[in-house]
């Protein structure tokens, strides 16, 4: 089916991301906050419509797929956001990078191995990988909203933090993809 929660819960995330993005082009204070609150909602909404869809066996299809793309949007939006407002900069907007390349690199992984008919599951060092970099952005959107140089501080080090799990379980999918590869 559809539309179930788990789905409409991922498809309203796609749909906020560019009310997000058409929101960092006017700099106010509200918009700020707008921005946070929508992020807010789009990590909530994240943890739940998989919970969900695991607890009421609800998964379907546009669910998987929809899921992961949902994130990566998000998170490679918020990244270009928070880089083109100047909130990463420097050593952080490397931190940055390796995310978005690592989104990019798995997603590419997952589309070569699913042609092949093999899919990659999400492991537990990708989930960690996330819970800390939806709290890093969070933590950034915060600083960047309220003018807290602390938040920003906190933000930019657990961005860090996200960035070197990102690579080490970017390494674990992609050891993980190498074994399905080799046995076909």
């Amino acid at each position: 089916m559809f539309l179930n929660i788990p789905n409409i819960l991922t498809i309203s995330r796609v749909i906020l991301i560019p009310i997000i993005i058409l929101l960092s082009f006017g700099s106010t204070p509200l918009s700020k906050y707008v921005i946070l609150v929508i992020f807010i909602y789009c990590g909530i909404s994240d943890f739940f419509d998989g919970y969900i869809a695991r607890k009421l066996n609800k998964t379907t299809v546009i669910g998987k797929l929809m899921d992961p793309i949902a994130d990566k949007l998000l998170t490679t939006s918020i990244l270009l956001i928070l880089i083109n407002v100047k909130v990463i900069t420097s050593l952080f907007f490397i931190a940055a990078l390796i995310i978005i390349l690592r989104e990019l690199f798995i997603s590419g992984l997952r589309e070569f191995l699913s042609s092949l008919g093999e899919d990659l599951p999400v492991n537990n060092s990708g989930k960690l990988k996330t819970a800390i970099q939806f709290i890093s952005l969070g933590t950034l959107l915060f600083g960047y909203a309220s003018n807290f140089e602390t938040a920003l501080q906190i933000g930019n080090l657990l961005l860090c933090i996200a960035a070197i799990l990102t690579l080490f379980s970017g390494l674990i999918y992609l050891r993980n993809g190498l074994i399905i590869i080799k046995k076909k």
